[in-house]
């Protein structure tokens, strides 16, 4: 303070000596005048005083524009280097020696603040990589009159490692008032690990006193004097900086809201879904909610206790809702609950990679909350967290505002919609405590539970509220719905953080208690995270329990000793064929999709405005009669086995009568209104939202594939002799007794690609002689030998147009077994390559034309195209050739404008894999589709 006052009090006294010596001045003018009259010596006298006032008033004039200048200096000071002061003693102070980072090396390192990671009421941050490698995270403090509150903020989210991604701060930048703080970035998953461990200190920078927790508490209470809900209790700058250099005692602050939760909670924006945050009161859960508040905390399993019991003084404020909505038929949704610190968007974008195009997901954030294994600081979670411990109480409240929540998300689904709820450790005991609210009708307060689900999944969680269990589930109906519950356990055994026996005895407990369907896999080494394997066995369990497979000949083939097998139904094939007609119905039953010429016999039924194709399934005892008709035994080597639907006690088989349609064969199923059709007409003629449809089309698809292939297998390639079918037709091997050679079924892997344009936002697309007018659609080619699938990318893109790819990226595979008969089926593998070079040099041996076309025309090709016009045109042909008026095969689709007028372009339909690489990147933008892989789009599951 005495600094401040002084320059003020030396300006004051230099006013006044000079005020003093001009009239001490000017009184010697007026004595010299009366007394010397106008003598020479008062000249004399005059003129020095004259001269003395005027240098005395030059003195005044310079010194106040000396003293504007530097009041402009100090208020410039206060303005900006005031606040670098402050920052840079904080610097000093967490990160050492601040680094004051040029603008254009943040610009170069964040890709000119492209990479945002995250958003908030003080700024944007964004991912970059420094010129050293150093991976940072830069925030961008937005607005001009936020650098002190910023400053507060940061000091807060620092000190307190609330910053879920940035904690030691590298330095900042400060250029025509823009300013943005550089951090080190650290994944979410590894703070939260080490928050969990309580070792913070390994996390925060090593110069803030090396393992010294009570300096960083001295922070965390700085950080709260600084978020003081009352104006008059927060500390000026200066104060702060006194206390952070240590000049003044930090005490413990009073309570605080911690609005600082405000400004770095992830979940900040609207709820994607409704565009409002959900906001849930007790009232939802209580009769007597109005008096009541919102009680959250962790889960227990066998009395591992994770919760508090604390009251909450104000409603639940959950965070953004995102969603991911199915790429194919809806048939289910699944609201999926992240871990503690987590948010739904990361989950989100995981959920949106997998296989599963049936299923919506929905992924809600959770509250902002403090947390009690935290100190108190706060995090999102579904509840309180104290400890991970084998004794505690359990937070029913708290579990019923999290379970209520989840209700309140899948109320509003069709109700033919199926229903489910999964999690991962904090979401995962939320989710299994809403599998046994389900079963006991009612929430732990006793309030009725309005959903009825389908499936709960826990990965890396524990079932908490066990010890309540006991006498909940006694009754019939209760019973009942606990036993038809399909429940997925899974947990790492190298789980440090919720420990592998949490999910066993979790598991165990569930079974224990009448949930029959549960079923827990263990994964060796795996902790607190998931693995693709943990993933790929989620996908095949959810798709078999929820009844989503796409070929459902195929989700699983039975085991060798079950009735359903293909060595017990090639046997019961085998002795049942010689006793036609004669034998009664065995159990399993056998049907037969007769085939020609690689077409599958089909029927068509009225629909309401577009006729519906059905595969022409025959018993075998017609099939039978059919060929004996013609002077053909039925050879039980000639039937392919496709796979069993046990429900139904039948196992379908495949056969090709081709050979035999001179013989009057095809003419006799035509009179039955039955008629072969190509495959590639069905596709068209298939609703892709009908999963029936999809489902005969995929079973098509697969029997075609393994005729074919029987067709062009029919010698050794090795010793030449004639290959005999094994394991029911799903392999061949060689009948020469000195060879005995296996053949498999093959597959000719084809990569097939979408060349993009970066910088000019464009998609490279192709026409083929072949195609039907104003078609166009992706590149692709087979893969050669000893060649990875990047690489023939690469070479097929070179040499059909003479682009170089730099980056390529995978999207998903689809088998096409559509195409000619000496290649029975073809897996397509769908990739993004970006071009490194633009001008085109079409290979016209290969191709009729390659353009770059801009993402506004492509973008109207897909809008363009009428796919429903054309899926019931092709339905009506197929319903003209069952009823014998129409015979020709070929389907030549033309798809035009709303108005009637002829599209300049149009792309493939969504049966096939061009139409879904090339609608993503309408859809995500070139500088998207790299991070998002999408679900596997093939005739199985589209």
């Amino acid at each position: 303070m005495k600094q401040a006052l002084k320059p003020v009090m030396e300006d004051k006294k230099a006013n006044i000596i000079a005020t003093i010596s001009i009239i001490a001045l000017l009184t010697v003018i007026i004595t010299a005048r009366v007394t010397l009259k106008l003598s020479k010596t008062f000249y004399l006298i005059a003129g020095v005083d004259i001269s003395l006032i005027l240098a005395v008033i030059c003195f005044l004039v310079i010194r106040r524009r000396y003293n504007r200048e530097r009041k402009i200096l100090v208020s410039k000071y206060v303005s900006e280097g005031r606040e670098l002061r402050i920052e840079y003693s904080f610097l000093r102070k967490v990160a050492g020696v601040p680094t004051k980072f040029k603008l254009e090396d943040l610009e170069e390192a964040t890709d000119g603040f492209r990479i945002q990671i995250g958003k908030g009421g003080s700024g944007s941050v964004f991912k970059g990589v420094l010129k050293d490698g150093s991976q940072v995270a830069v925030k961008r403090i937005e607005g001009e009159e936020k650098g002190e509150r910023e400053f507060r903020s940061e000091v807060a989210a620092i000190a307190s490692v609330q910053h879920k991604n940035l904690v030691r701060l590298y330095g900042y930048s400060s250029v025509n008032r823009q300013r943005f703080l550089v951090y080190a970035y650290i994944p979410n998953s590894i703070v939260n690990q080490k928050m969990r461990e309580r070792k913070v200190m390994e996390i925060v920078d090593e110069r803030v006193e090396a393992g010294d927790e009570g300096q960083v508490m001295k922070l965390v209470c700085v950080a709260l004097w600084c978020i003081q809900e009352k104006a008059k209790n927060r500390p000026d700058m200066a104060m702060v900086i006194e206390m952070l250099e240590g000049r003044v005692p930090v005490s413990e602050p009073p309570d605080s809201q911690l609005v600082v939760v405000d400004l770095l909670a992830a979940g900040d924006d609207d709820d994607a879904t409704t565009g409002v945050r959900r906001v849930v009161e007790t009232v939802l859960l209580s009769p007597s909610a109005s008096s009541q508040h919102c009680l959250l905390s962790e889960m227990s399993i066998s009395g591992a206790a994770l919760g508090s019991g604390r009251i909450l003084g104000r409603a639940v404020e959950f965070g953004k809702t995102h969603v991911v909505r199915p790429k194919g038929k809806h048939q289910a949704t699944i609201v999926w609950l992240h871990g503690l610190g987590d948010n739904g968007s990361s989950w989100s974008q995981l959920l949106e990679t997998l296989p599963l195009p049936n299923i919506k997901w929905i992924c809600p954030t959770a509250p902002s909350q403090p947390i009690s294994l935290f100190g108190g600081f706060p995090s999102t979670a579904w509840f309180d967290v104290v400890g991970i411990n084998e004794d505690g109480p359990d937070d029913v409240e708290g579990l019923d505002v999290a379970a209520a929540h989840v209700a309140n998300l899948l109320s509003n689904e069709p109700s033919d919609i199926k229903l489910g709820v999964g999690g991962f450790s904090m979401g995962a005991g939320t989710s299994l405590y809403s599998a046994t609210c389900f079963a006991v009708g009612k929430y732990g307060n006793g309030n009725p539970y309005p959903i009825n689900l389908s499936t709960a999944i826990g990965l890396s969680g524990w079932l908490p509220c066990v010890k309540t269990l006991a006498g909940k589930l006694e009754e019939e109906q209760i019973k009942n719905r606990a036993a038809s519950l399909p429940i997925l356990v899974c947990h790492g055994k190298g789980d440090d953080v919720v420990p592998y026996k949490f999910g066993e005895k979790s598991s165990e407990a569930l079974i224990s208690h009448g949930f029959k369907k549960t079923t827990f896999k263990a994964y060796s080494g795996l902790g607190h995270y998931t693995i693709p394997q943990e993933m790929d066995e989620l996908c095949a369990w959810l798709t078999s329990n929820l009844g989503l497979q796409g070929n459902p000949l195929r989700s699983k083939t039975p085991k060798s000793t079950d009735s359903f097998s293909p060595s017990s139904a090639f046997k019961s094939l085998k002795s049942l064929i010689p006793s036609i007609p004669n034998h009664p119905t065995p159990s399993p039953d056998f049907k037969v999709l007769p085939f020609s010429k690689g077409r599958p016999l089909v029927f068509s039924s009225g629909g309401d405005t577009t006729p519906l194709w059905h595969l022409g399934w025959i018993s075998l005892s017609d099939c039978k009669a059919l060929l004996a008709t013609r002077g053909v035994d039925l050879d039980e080597n000639s039937l392919v086995y496709l796979g069993p639907k046990v429900e139904e006690d039948l196992v379908y088989w495949a056969v090709d009568v081709s050979s035999q349609e001179e013989h009057g064969v095809v003419l006799e199923l035509a009179s039955r209104k039955l008629c072969f059709v190509e495959v590639r007409t069905l596709m068209v003629a298939a609703d892709w939202e009908d999963q029936r449809a999809m489902d005969e089309l995929a079973i098509a698809g697969h029997a075609r594939a393994l005729l074919e292939w029987h067709k062009v297998s029919l010698f050794c390639g090795a010793c030449g002799g004639s290959t005999v079918p094994k394991e029911a037709g799903r392999r061949k091997q060689c009948s020469n007794e000195a060879c005995k050679k296996r053949v498999y079924p093959r597959v000719d892997p084809v990569v097939i690609m979408l060349v993009i344009d970066r910088e000019n936002d464009r998609a490279l697309l192709s026409r083929q002689a072949r195609f039907v007018p104003r078609m166009w659609s992706c590149l692709a080619g087979f893969i050669e030998p000893g060649e990875s699938l990047e690489e023939a990318v690469r070479r097929e893109t070179w040499e059909e147009t003479g682009i170089e790819v730099g980056e390529v990226v995978y999207h998903s595979s689809q088998p096409w077994p559509v195409g000619p008969s000496c290649m029975p089926c073809q897996l397509m593998v769908g990739f993004f390559a970006f071009a490194k070079t633009l001008d085109i040099n079409v290979d016209k041996e290969e191709l009729e034309d390659a353009q770059w076309h801009s993402r506004e025309d492509v973008k109207k090709a897909v809008s363009f195209a009428e796919y429903r016009k054309a899926q019931r045109t092709a339905a009506s042909k197929i319903e003209q050739m069952c009823k014998g008026v129409e015979r020709n095969q070929s389907l030549s689709t033309d798809f035009n404008v709303e108005s009637g007028e002829l599209a300049p372009m149009f792309i493939p339909g969504p049966t096939a894999i061009a139409h879904h690489l090339i609608s993503t990147w309408v859809d995500q933008g070139s500088g998207n589709v790299h991070s998002k892989q999408q679900p596997g789009v093939s005739l199985s599951n589209l």
